[in-house]
């Protein structure tokens, strides 16, 4: 599957579970948006950018939080907190999904996540995946 097809599948897999869980998510028309989804929670509106976590050896994940920039998509630049509020990535591997508030993490490019078995030191550049998955950060704060 190339890249744009595994990226339109993370889109469809979370926009399905917002959905299910009765969050009403918007998609802005065409390509030209810097974020991919609004979700409205509870009247408050933000704009997620859509990510597919990369699996890495360690049994870490990786996700980006940068856009591509260039002619050819090539150059790497971070979102401004006018651009998205949140990153929302899915992991294939997992079948999970992670929530990244952007603005708490301003001027990171990638964010590593890892189960937390498998932490065994403290790394500010690596976070527990259980801390971050969607169900703990958005759901909880519905109810």
């Amino acid at each position: 599957m190339n890249t744009k097809n595994i990226g339109i599948v993370s889109e469809l897999k979370i926009m399905s579970e917002l959905v299910s869980k009765g969050i009403v998510v918007s998609q802005p028309y065409g390509d030209n948006a810097p974020y991919d989804f609004i979700i409205d929670i509870n009247g408050d509106l933000l704009k997620i950018q859509i990510k597919t976590a990369e699996k890495l050896k360690s049994d870490s994940m990786k996700i980006s939080l940068c856009k591509r920039v260039g002619a050819k998509r090539l150059g790497r630049e971070l979102y401004s907190s006018l651009e998205i509020d949140a990153v929302i990535a899915y992991s294939r591997e997992e079948n999970e999904f992670y929530f990244i508030n952007l603005h708490d993490y301003k001027d990171v490019q990638e964010f590593v996540i890892r189960p937390k078995r498998f932490i065994k030191s403290k790394n500010n550049n690596i976070h527990i995946a259980e801390e971050f998955t969607m169900k703990k950060k958005l759901f909880n704060e519905l109810h």
